[in-house]
């Protein structure tokens, strides 16, 4: 209900994807659930909150300049709508209501709860149990590393808040990806099983949607500190008129394609 009141299509996804894994889970673990209350659960966002979100159809249009009804009603800023006391407090009651709800309807005998093996077997895989890791090289080391994935993190959030704190900047594309790759590094910390989850999610993609923020970001530090200035003049300085086409050559096919 919470992705929901973000956004519909978001509650959407997230709703079903929760539901899917909390049934996976339980069945793991042996904890009892009744699975069609927990896929009920998963849409409540989508019936009960998102008109009051920040997706909200019509506070947004009437918000918006030039809106076929402006004439007759004006300008609606969202403070008077969506952050309103009054829809505040519905989001707010709504959650309360739906979490009651679905605990009432859900059956209080384990003998009448039918997990997600009962309705969808063909989602459950069998797991093998995690190794322990020998880390014997430096590198091993450091992507298993919780320090490192913390400090990454840490880094990311600060960033995050400066953004909309300091700046005080609006949401856009790049903000949004940005937030959830550094949420996802928290709350994986170590780097190496971040790596796993992205290629065991999009296995097809997953190179460039992780790795690509990074090298950006590290060509912005040499850009924008001036270190990419003093490499270029290292360059300069062991090459000759005769030598430096080579070396522009070699530098320019060793940096990633932005």
């Amino acid at each position: 209900m919470v992705f929901s009141w973000i956004n519909w299509g978001l509650g959407l996804i997230v709703g079903a994807l929760l539901a899917r894994e909390v049934g996976k889970q339980a069945y793991y673990r042996g904890v009892a659930i009744h699975y069609p209350a927990v896929v009920t659960a998963g849409y409540t966002g989508l019936g009960m909150i998102w008109h009051w979100g920040l997706s909200a159809s019509a506070p947004l249009l009437s918000a918006t300049e030039g809106h076929f009804l402006a004439d007759l009603i004006g300008i609606i800023p969202t403070s008077q709508t969506i952050f309103s006391v009054y829809a505040l407090g519905l989001s707010v009651l709504s959650i309360i209501f739906v979490v009651a709800v679905m605990y009432a309807i859900s059956p209080s005998d384990p003998k009448l709860c039918r997990g997600i093996d009962h309705y969808a077997p063909h989602l459950l895989e069998e797991r093998e149990e995690e190794k322990k890791i020998e880390l014997k090289t430096i590198a091993d080391k450091l992507e298993n590393s919780v320090l490192i994935g913390l400090i990454l993190a840490l880094m990311g959030i600060i960033y995050i808040v400066y953004y909309f704190a300091v700046l005080q900047k609006g949401l856009n594309l790049n903000i949004v990806n940005f937030t959830f790759l550094f949420i996802g590094l928290l709350l994986y910390l170590r780097p190496i099983r971040y790596l796993r989850a992205f290629y065991n999610a999009i296995p097809s993609s997953a190179g460039i949607v992780l790795q690509f923020p990074f090298y950006a970001g590290i060509m912005g530090m040499i850009k924008y500190s001036g270190l990419g200035k003093i490499m270029a003049g290292w360059l300069i300085k062991i090459s000759t008129p005769t030598t430096f086409p080579i070396v522009a050559w070699l530098k320019q096919n060793s940096e990633p394609d932005l």
